[in-house]
């Protein structure tokens, strides 16, 4: 196989397609040589996408970076640490995207002064942020060109291999999140020129969670999720994989056949014959018109209509069925790890999340169980509906948003067990429903050890 360069042209190649093209040719890219290779790809993108993609290969620790300093650019937020009783700015860094912004305490922030007080003044609606002119967009187009020319020079390609990096040029290209996150450890910062190593480490974080963001957004895109970290240095979640819908584990099979489907116009006003509402639910009501739970307290299983009913999918008895449709906050606590809060008000009874993850025979869990006690892990579900379990459903290793949920002895979501698709009495879906009206930023919290569950005679007398 010759070494490139050859008679062959790359100049109107895509740049993902560059490695196809020689080895179609029968041609490779020296390995002693891949800085030339990198600076081939990028010199085709325009200079945000080739600083993302700098990004990306810092965070994914495939090549040696050590910049002395990072300078302020901008200040673009701020918020209160409860933790350090100190005042928060999020920071734009020269030269690299919004994207990698950092959140730094305003004692850190010495050497700035002056971009603090314009910033100040502008939240104080004292003074206006300024359109850039032509001028000043053109000059920060070039700062970012020479940016990425100075990265280059900078970075030790050794470890990489052509192959790697066309993956991870396609990855960034097409927004697809990191999957490997380095350990992390925490150094302090220095005034407005930062020490590179933290200001590196927090750019490398910032931009996991971004690109975890996406991916999440990606796979379930109908209500908005963020993901928020201005507490620490942890990234996404290792050996977490995130899915919308459960995952029969090993031995399980999850049927998906109704028997039986209403023959509805109006499912709600038809409600004392309407199949899902009177048979299965033995006359109770499901849902109110709004698609709410009618008694929060109560805890009998919900029947669903299914897809043999005739209803239409704005059934007001298909609920959990239509997924989640309030955006969340996947954030960072000050004490507790993760958690999640909501990003919009939630009126009582409403369908927050299902309670996803992997399902497993009953004796699986048990043995897992042993193992997670051991390392204060708690993410089994019992699906014990009528008395001993035959399933639970693990959220350890699969799970959705529901997986970052924390406990309260006082929480605000309620759990029910509810049946669309599947009738199967032992496999039960697990939603989780406003317990009482949540406010816009109010953190989900459920209990995990369903103290909350009433009787079946205090349930009698609530009806």
């Amino acid at each position: 196989m010759k070494i490139y360069p050859s008679t062959v042209s790359l100049i109107n190649i895509p740049p993902t397609s560059i490695l196809n093209v020689l080895q179609s040719n029968n041609l490779k890219f020296p390995n002693d040589n891949v800085a030339q290779f990198v600076a081939l790809h990028l010199q085709k993108l325009n200079s945000n996408q080739a600083l993302h993609v700098i990004s990306n290969l810092i965070t994914q620790e495939l090549v040696k970076y050590e910049d002395a300093e990072y300078e302020v650019e901008s200040i673009e937020d701020h918020d209160w640490d409860e933790v350090d009783q100190t005042m928060r700015y999020l920071i734009k860094w020269r030269g690299w995207p919004i994207e990698c912004a950092t959140w730094e305490p305003e004692p850190d922030l010495t050497n700035c002064q002056e971009l603090l007080k314009e910033y100040k003044n502008f939240i104080s609606g004292k003074s206006r942020k300024r359109r850039p002119t032509a001028a000043e967009v053109a000059e920060s187009s070039e700062r970012s060109k020479a940016r990425v020319l100075q990265l280059l020079d900078c970075i030790n390609f050794d470890d990489l291999t052509p192959e790697r990096f066309e993956q991870v040029l396609a990855e960034t290209l097409t927004k697809r999140a990191l999957q490997s996150v380095a350990k992390r450890r925490i150094l302090p910062s220095q005034s407005r020129m930062i020490a590179g190593s933290k200001r590196s480490l927090g750019i490398k974080i910032q931009a996991e969670l971004k690109n975890w963001e996406l991916l999440l957004n990606a796979n379930e895109p109908r209500a908005k999720i963020v993901i928020e970290n201005k507490v620490d240095l942890e990234g996404p979640p290792l050996a977490f994989t995130y899915v919308t819908k459960r995952v029969p584990g090993p031995g399980v099979s999850i049927p998906d056949d109704p028997v039986l489907g209403c023959t509805c116009t109006d499912c709600y006003e038809e409600r004392h014959s309407c199949v899902a509402s009177h048979v299965h639910n033995e006359g109770r009501v499901p849902y109110t018109r709004q698609g709410r739970l009618p008694n929060v307290h109560a805890s009998f299983p919900i029947h669903e209509c299914n897809s043999l009913c005739k209803c239409g999918p704005d059934c007001p008895f298909r609920v959990v069925q239509r997924g989640r449709q309030f955006g969340l906050a996947i954030y960072r606590t000050k004490n507790r790890g993760w958690g999640v809060r909501t990003l919009q008000r939630i009126p009582r009874g409403s369908f927050v999340v299902e309670y996803v993850g992997e399902v497993v025979t009953f004796e699986e869990a048990e043995r897992r169980g042993l193992e997670y006690d051991r390392q204060a892990q708690t993410y089994l579900f019992d699906l014990d509906l009528d008395g001993e379990p035959v399933y639970s459903v693990d959220a350890r290793d699969y799970g959705n948003i529901a997986h970052f949920l924390n406990h309260s002895c006082s929480p605000n979501l309620t759990i029910r067990c509810v049946y669309t698709q599947c009738i199967d009495k032992d496999l039960p879906l697990l939603a989780l429903f406003a317990a009482e009206p949540i406010p816009k930023g109010a953190e989900l919290t459920f209990d995990y050890q369903m103290s909350g569950a009433i009787s079946a005679e205090q349930q009698q007398q609530q009806q």
